[in-house]
C-alpha cells in the first residue's frame, strides 16, 4: 500500500532572509511552482514554526549569528531518526581571508546546501526541488516506520490478548480438576478397597493428569514464545529420571498393546546439570509418543550411552508409524503431527515435541530425530552435557522427614465448594485444625476469631484475591501461606512470593503436592 502524500503544511518552505527582498522574491517564486512557503519575520518565529514538520529551510547567511545558532542546532539535533531537514543557505559569496565558513555555524549538524548570491532563479528552483524531493522520501520512510510500529503494536496486543485468554482458559479448565484429584486421593486412602476399585481410581487419576498435561503444554508454549521459561538447574541423575518416566508411561498404555519395552542404561556418566522436572517432561513426551505411535506387539527401545567423555545421550527408538521425509523438517514445530489423519486417529495437540525441543535448547543440548519413512519407526536422540555425580549424601543428607507433618492451624479459603469440602476433609484427616471460608471478607472475620498459623488460599475469590487477603493479614502479624491457583505463569509465581506466600501450587492440586508443601513449610518454621 502506497503511503499517503505529505500534507501541504509538512511541505511548507520556511524562509528567513531579514534584509533586502530575498524573502519576498523567493516566496513569490515558490508560489508560482505551487510550493507553500512562509516568510519568518525573525529567528524566534522560525523556531516556533519548526515545532511542526516542514518541507525545507531557505536561510540567508546574515540571518544567522553565533548567539542564535545553538537554538537552531538543538532543534536539528532533536529530529527523529527518519528526519534530516534540508536547508538551503544563501551566502554572500565573498572570499575574504578573515571570513568564516558559513557551514561552521552549524557545527556539523544539518543537511545544508550552499548557494552563492547573486543567484539565478532557475538555480534556486532546482536546489529547492531537490530538497523537497528528498524531504518527501523522508516522509515516506516515516510513514513506513509508523505503519510497521502500528503493526508491531497490534501484533503485541494480539499476543497479549492471546496470552490472557490462554491463562484464563487454563484457570477455568484447571479449577474443576482439583476436587476430582483430591476426591480420588481421599478414596485411595480408604482401607479394604477391592482391586477393581483401585484400578478405576488409578484410571481416573491418570486421565485427570493427562488433561492437566494438555493445559500445561498450552501454557509452556506461551512461556517459550515469550522467552519466559525459567530453568531451575541442579545436578540430577538422568538414569533416575528415565526410570521414573518409564514407570509413568509404560504401565496402562503398554499392557493392552503388548509392547516390548527394553531399557539399556549403558552410560557410565549419567548425571547432568539440568532442571529435573523439565528433563523428565522431555523424556515423558518422547516415550509417550513412542508408545502412542507404535502398534500392538511393537517394540520400544531406550538406550543411554556416552558417545564421548562428558556427553550423555538418551535414544528412544520404536517400531511405529515412522516419519515421512517431507514431515521430518517440521517435526519439532508447534501443532505439527504430519497430517490431519494422525491427529484424528491418535489425538493430542502436537505441542509435546516443540516444547521438548525448546527445553533441550535452553539446556544447550540437542534433540534430533531419524526415521527411514512411513512404517519404519523413529529414533529420537536427546544429548546433554554430562557432569560428575555429586558426593553421596549422609544418612541425614538433608532429605525431609517423611513422618506425618506436625499439625497446623489452617485458615483454608476456597470459593469452589467441592474443593473446599474435600480439602477440609483431607487436611482434617491428616491431623490439622481447619477453618474454612469462601471469600476474603469471611476469611478476615475468621482470622479475628481463630488463631491460625498457616493460610491456604485460592487466589481468585469473589470479593478480592488471595494476595490481597495475605497483605491484609500481614499488617497485623507475620504469616506464611500456600497459594492455590489455576494461573501458573512466572509472573503469577513472582506475585505470590512477593506477597509472602511460601509456595504456589498450580491447579489441579495433587494431595501429595499439598502434603509436600506443608512438610516444607513446617521444616522451614522449625
Amino acid at each position: 500500500m502506497q503511503p499517503p502524500p505529505p500534507s501541504s503544511s509538512q511541505e511548507t518552505i520556511l524562509i528567513l532572509a531579514p534584509s533586502g527582498r530575498d524573502a519576498e522574491m523567493a516566496a513569490a517564486l515558490f508560489a508560482r511552482e505551487g510550493w507553500p512557503a512562509a516568510a519568518c519575520p525573525d529567528f524566534a518565529a522560525l523556531l516556533r514554526e519548526l515545532t511542526e514538520p516542514r518541507g525545507a529551510l531557505l536561510l540567508a547567511e546574515e540571518a544567522l549569528s553565533a548567539e542564535r545558532m545553538p537554538q537552531l542546532i538543538g532543534v536539528l539535533a532533536a529530529q527523529p531518526e527518519w528526519s534530516d531537514l534540508p536547508i538551503v543557505l544563501l551566502t554572500s559569496g565573498s572570499s575574504s581571508a578573515d571570513r568564516r565558513d558559513p557551514l561552521e555555524l552549524f557545527g556539523g549538524q544539518g543537511n545544508v546546501s550552499l548557494l552563492e548570491r547573486p543567484i539565478q532563479m532557475v538555480t534556486l528552483l532546482s536546489a529547492m526541488r531537490s530538497a523537497l524531493r528528498a524531504r518527501r522520501r523522508q516522509y515516506q520512510v516515516r510513514d513506513l516506520l509508523e505503519q510497521r510500529e502500528q503493526a508491531r503494536q497490534e501484533a503485541l496486543e494480539a499476543n497479549q490478548a492471546k496470552d490472557q485468554f490462554l491463562a484464563a482458559l487454563s484457570h477455568e479448565l484447571r479449577t474443576p480438576l482439583t476436587p476430582v484429584l483430591l476426591t480420588v486421593a481421599a478414596l485411595q486412602q480408604q482401607d479394604g478397597l477391592d482391586d477393581a476399585v483401585i484400578d478405576d481410581l488409578a484410571l481416573i487419576h491418570r486421565n485427570v493428569e493427562l488433561e492437566a498435561k494438555l493445559i500445561d503444554d498450552l501454557l509452556d508454549l506461551t512461556r517459550i514464545t515469550h522467552g519466559k521459561l525459567i530453568l531451575h538447574r541442579q545436578v540430577a541423575d538422568v538414569h533416575e529420571l528415565l526410570h521414573h518416566t518409564v514407570e509413568m508411561c509404560c504401565g496402562p498404555d503398554v499392557l493392552p498393546k503388548k509392547l516390548a519395552v527394553t531399557v539399556s542404561p549403558r552410560a557410565t556418566e549419567h548425571h547432568a546439570l539440568c532442571d529435573p522436572p523439565r528433563i523428565q517432561q522431555v523424556l515423558w513426551n518422547l516415550l509417550k509418543n513412542a508408545v502412542k505411535f507404535t502398534p500392538a506387539l511393537g517394540c520400544v527401545t531406550i538406550v543411554s550411552e556416552n558417545p564421548a567423555p562428558g556427553t550423555l545421550q538418551i535414544s528412544i527408538s520404536d517400531t511405529g508409524i515412522g516419519v515421512s521425509a517431507e514431515v521430518l523438517p517440521q517435526i519439532f514445530d508447534a501443532f505439527a503431527q504430519g497430517d490431519a489423519r494422525i491427529t484424528r486417529h491418535f489425538g493430542g495437540l502436537g505441542l509435546g515435541l516443540a516444547i521438548s525441543k525448546a527445553i533441550v535448547d535452553l539446556h544447550h543440548g540437542s534433540l534430533v530425530v531419524r526415521s527411514s519413512g512411513r512404517g519404519q519407526g523413529a529414533t529420537f536422540t536427546l544429548t546433554l552435557r554430562a557432569v560428575p555425580a555429586p558426593a553421596p549424601e549422609t544418612a541425614d543428607g538433608g532429605r525431609l522427614d517423611r513422618a506425618p507433618v506436625l499439625p497446623f492451624r489452617i485458615l483454608l479459603v476456597e470459593d469452589n465448594e467441592p474443593t473446599l469440602h474435600i480439602l477440609t476433609r483431607l487436611l482434617t484427616r491428616a491431623g490439622h485444625e481447619v477453618q474454612g471460608a469462601s471469600s476474603v471478607a469471611a476469611a478476615l472475620r475468621l482470622a479475628r476469631e481463630y488463631p491460625f498459623d498457616l493460610l491456604v488460599t485460592d487466589l481468585g475469590l469473589p470479593d478480592g484475591t488471595g494476595i490481597e487477603l495475605m497483605q491484609q493479614l500481614r499488617v497485623h502479624r507475620p504469616i506464611t501461606g500456600i497459594a492455590l491457583s489455576g494461573y501458573g505463569m512466572e509472573d503469577d509465581l513472582e506475585s505470590t512470593a512477593a506477597a509472602g506466600f511460601h509456595t504456589h501450587l498450580t491447579k489441579p492440586v495433587e494431595w501429595s503436592s499439598l502434603e509436600e508443601a506443608l512438610r516444607r513449610v513446617r521444616a522451614e518454621l522449625a
